[in-house]
């Protein structure tokens, strides 16, 4: 018999897990008050003692008590050993919620044993092909009226976000009102993610265009974006850029790089007419310089000016 008070979230699809997760205990809270009754700890920061405390206390406030336990398969090997014995024991006043964001072993004990006795979700990786796919389908589905420049646009502007794609295809259809969806409308109701406004940053930067590239720094800085994750999307950016550059003519179509990468086809010939301009050495440079950049706001030192110092090529 399936327990109800046991749940797996796994798999590479991280924005919808967390989505997932948030819409799941937000329904929870409604059926019982777990303001006071819930906690979120991660596996690879406290030892299996705490993990079992925490579960195994009794609810003071409400009827229930929420447990999120995250990284169980990528803590120490005996922390999953000991939950995998421990998990008959858990007390049905208390839901336990494991998240795992990437693969797991299919072969693991703790997977397997979560898979016949309570209940498991799995969220695979998402790909250009299945975001694409997948917003066909919703808007077969919902009789949604979109053309075509509006539902790239859209792709674009919500990257390879699967949970956000239903959402945002519901906000613009209700907006239409049975009218077509335009670009004007997607540009009006849809923000566009850090990784899309990184692409116009790093335009700025190749074209050397000093003043633009500093102004998109400051203003995403001041906004509250993570100058790590910055670094991190321009580091992935420049790393594409040298790949795509460096294939041999003939070696790779775009078409092959695009299912190879990951990448849309025309932003694959967006990248190469960038790194032709800017040129291989001025790339290779540019990407030492990023990663001197990551090491030292891992030391310490002071973001804005250590971002700035990038906004030249």
């Amino acid at each position: 018999m399936i327990k109800s008070n046991i749940y797996l979230f796994y798999g590479e699809d991280s924005a919808a897990i967390r989505a997932k997760l948030k819409q799941w205990t937000d329904k929870l809270s409604k059926q019982t008050d777990l303001l006071l009754d819930s906690i979120d700890l991660d596996a690879s920061e406290v030892t299996f003692d705490q993990i079992q405390n925490a579960v195994s206390l009794v609810p003071l406030f409400s009827g229930k008590r929420l447990v999120v336990v995250r990284n169980v398969f990528s803590a120490p090997k005996n922390v999953a050993e000991k939950m995998t014995a421990y998990l008959p024991s858990v007390p049905e006043s208390t839901v336990l919620v494991l998240v795992e964001e990437g693969k797991i072993d299919p072969k693991d004990a703790l997977l397997n044993q979560l898979k016949n006795n309570y209940k498991v979700d799995y969220f695979a990786p998402v790909s250009l092909a299945s975001i694409n796919k997948s917003a066909t389908l919703i808007i077969q589905k919902s009789d949604i009226k979109i053309n075509f420049a509006a539902k790239n646009l859209l792709l674009n502007r919500i990257g390879l976000d699967s949970f956000r794609l239903a959402n945002e295809l519901e906000k613009l259809r209700l907006y239409a009102n049975s009218k077509e969806i335009t670009t004007e409308m997607v540009e009006t109701l849809v923000p566009e993610t850090l990784e899309s406004r990184i692409f116009q940053l790093s335009d700025a930067i190749m074209g050397n265009q000093v003043k633009t590239a500093c102004s998109l720094m400051l203003n995403e800085l001041r906004f509250g974006a993570d100058p790590l994750k910055i670094l991190g999307l321009l580091i992935s950016l420049v790393r594409k850029q040298l790949i795509v550059s460096d294939n041999a003519p003939g070696k790779m179509s775009d078409a092959q790089i695009s299912v190879k990468m990951n990448i849309k086809p025309f932003v694959i010939q967006k990248m190469k007419a960038t790194a032709q301009k800017t040129g291989q050495v001025k790339l290779i440079n540019y990407y030492t310089r990023l990663c001197l950049a990551d090491i030292n706001l891992k030391l310490g030192l002071e973001a804005e000016p250590v971002m700035l110092n990038l906004c030249r090529i």
